[in-house]
């Protein structure tokens, strides 16, 4: 057994990444804290190179990045929950988005990025919905059949569902591709499925904002020069000496 996949063993119930206690704040608290701060999230069904994304900034003055913040924003029932409409308050989102209020705050940070691949799927619904706050939401393009390549490497969609299925789904009724009985023949009919409804949750997410509240751009994955230069424009360096680098997936 490869040493990587000894965690798909371990029960999700033990390691769903949500575990966290932040300060209690009252929900007008949260949402000052983050209406003056710089918020930057990423839309990526995954395995489109958020990672890659989360750490090509580094830490510069006043502004804090993260790929995946513990609480991750994961699990089955928070997934069905969040994706159902109309949406409603959902627990876990409001514990992420005050977890990020206190990092902002111990921080004293100007703009806070994550690139977390569960955001249009689970917390963004609730600071769009519920919170109503500007924000940034970086759409990331990476060429489809790489996606597909990753999951299929990874068996997201077979033998490890039961583990994957805290941050994918399959599609149903329920879901925002909504399908009843389709015929899937085998693993990248579903994975092609889960992108397919993540790119049309991506289009309601943005049909939804009615209070034009979101600052929508595109990114290539990989980045060419022009993307690095509007990446630099969100976080607000102008230093032409200053370059966006990567250790992961170089």
């Amino acid at each position: 057994m490869k040493k990587n996949s000894f965690k798909n063993f371990i029960p999700t119930r033990f390691n769903h990444g949500n575990l966290c206690f932040p300060s209690n704040k009252k929900t007008d608290k949260v949402k000052s804290v983050l209406s003056n701060c710089n918020l930057i999230f990423f839309a990526s069904v995954g395995r489109e190179g958020s990672g890659f994304m989360g750490n090509l900034f580094s830490e510069t003055s006043k502004c804090i990045t993260f790929h995946e913040r513990r609480p991750y924003a994961n699990g089955k029932k928070l997934i069905r929950s969040s994706l159902s409409n109309p949406y409603s308050s959902q627990r876990n989102n409001r514990v992420k988005l005050s977890k990020i209020a206190d990092d902002i705050t111990r921080e004293k940070a100007q703009t806070y990025v994550e690139s977390n691949h569960m955001f249009i799927k689970t917390f963004g619904k609730e600071l769009l919905y519920i919170y109503d706050i500007s924000f940034t939401l970086v759409s990331l393009r990476r060429p489809l059949v790489d996606t597909l390549k990753s999951f299929s490497d990874l068996n997201w969609f077979g033998e490890v569902f039961s583990r994957a299925s805290n941050w994918v789904y399959k599609i149903d009724a329920n879901t925002p591709l909504k399908r009843k009985e389709l015929i899937l023949d085998g693993h990248l009919d579903e994975a092609i499925g889960y992108i397919l409804s993540e790119k049309l949750n991506e289009c309601n997410f943005l049909n939804n904002d009615r209070n034009k509240r979101i600052n929508y751009i595109k990114v290539n994955i990989p980045p060419n020069d022009k993307d690095i230069q509007t990446l630099k424009n969100l976080i607000g360096l102008d230093s032409s000496n200053f370059s966006l680098t990567s250790h992961k997936n170089t």
